[in-house]
């Protein structure tokens, strides 16, 4: 099982690693190092995407089965072309490009997810996954793309989700407790 999703797919598509953000300027932690500006944000977004999807039962049996080259209409449904363009403007990637890798993201992403799973896996499975690794992943997400207005929830932007240390840590903990048993189901609109 993935220990920590945002790493295995980077690693997956071999791009240079991701920076996490800080929780108080919005800004990498560690600015020195490189890391390719498109990845960082795309790579998050993603995922992110992936867990608010999942939060719906009936969507979250079809993670696995999904068409790469439907994911992001899938997770992103008619906000895929604005979030496409917000990552290709902030980046500096032509949308065209910006479009194909994030497709090969949610392809790697779907393989990355099966990979972690068991073979006879429930249909929680995935979001349970997810609900454990939203923490890390929300980590690595650039404020900047605003992605909790696209997906209709502002907590996956609000920096206290992105904190870490004992108490913060605990908190979370709390949190994904809430999470699992249930509590979080959105309905369909």
């Amino acid at each position: 099982m993935a220990s920590n999703l945002v790493e295995s797919v980077q690693q997956k598509l071999n791009v240079e690693e991701l920076q996490k953000i800080n929780p108080d300027t919005g800004k990498l932690i560690d600015a020195d190092k490189s890391s390719d500006k498109f990845y960082q944000l795309a790579i998050p977004a993603v995922l992110t995407g992936l867990y608010s999807f999942t939060r719906i039962d009936e969507k979250n049996r079809d993670v696995l089965n999904m068409d790469a080259g439907n994911l992001l209409l899938s997770v992103f449904g008619e906000n895929k072309d604005s979030i496409i363009a917000k990552i290709a403007a902030i980046s500096g990637t032509p949308i065209n490009d910006a479009n194909d890798k994030l497709q090969e993201i949610g392809t790697v992403t779907i393989s990355v997810l099966k990979e972690s799973l068991y073979e006879k896996s429930q249909d929680s499975d995935v979001k349970d996954l997810l609900t454990r690794q939203r923490h890390n992943i929300l980590l690595y997400l650039d404020p900047a793309l605003q992605l909790g207005n696209y997906i209709k929830d502002n907590t996956v932007d609000d920096s206290t989700n992105k904190m870490e240390g004992p108490v913060s840590d605990l908190m979370h903990k709390i949190g994904q407790i809430f999470s699992e048993s249930g509590n979080d189901k959105k309905e369909e609109v």
